[in-house]
């Protein structure tokens, strides 16, 4: 997965997270039948946040030299996204209910959802940084304990055989004599 298309993922669990909170704030109603997809919208939002912010943080668990992600930019890229997607949406939801689009355009729910838009994408940037910097963590803390040196007791040396022991010495010690 390329990081567009993780910022596709992230800006899709945005744009639900948002829609669902500005439902709510608005108390808003909808045209009957409009949010028939909903839970279908909420199943691929839910996959594609979790898959995007794997991808966008298996790296830093593997390289040292993974830039951290810049906030701002990134929270930027979202919001745009995630306004657009959620205009987009609203508007359809409308023109299926039968409703005019302008109705939309001119409510609180546009308003309202337009700022929970832009506040969830610098919170879903503040976490995939944050997220990132959890696995560069864990990635140095596992480096230090897997690279530091182990010690282990070493065996005693053995005491080298003298040879006068291997050709039999003339020492009191011998084998029994009734083995002969």
């Amino acid at each position: 997965m390329s990081s567009k298309r993780a910022l596709l993922g992230l800006t899709a669990a945005g744009v639900v997270v948002g829609h669902t909170i500005a439902y709510v704030l608005a108390s808003a109603d909808h045209a009957p039948g409009a949010h028939e997809y909903w839970p279908i919208a909420v199943a691929v939002a839910v996959v594609a946040g979790i898959t995007a912010s794997i991808r966008l943080t298996l790296p830093h668990l593997r390289e040292a030299s993974v830039a951290p992600t810049p906030v701002l930019p990134f929270a930027a890229r979202l919001a745009a996204l995630q306004v657009l997607l959620f205009v987009v949406m609203e508007v359809t939801e409308r023109i299926a209910g039968g409703e005019s689009a302008h109705g939309f355009l001119t409510s609180d729910l546009a308003w309202i959802g337009v700022g929970i838009q832009v506040l969830v994408a610098f919170t879903v940037a503040l976490l995939t940084r944050l997220l990132g910097e959890v696995a560069g963590a864990i990635r140095r803390a596992l480096r230090r304990r897997w690279v530091a040196p182990i010690t282990l007791p070493l065996p005693r040396a053995v005491p080298a055989l003298r040879p006068q022991v291997l050709a039999g010495s003339g020492s009191t010690r011998s084998p029994p004599s009734s083995l002969d």
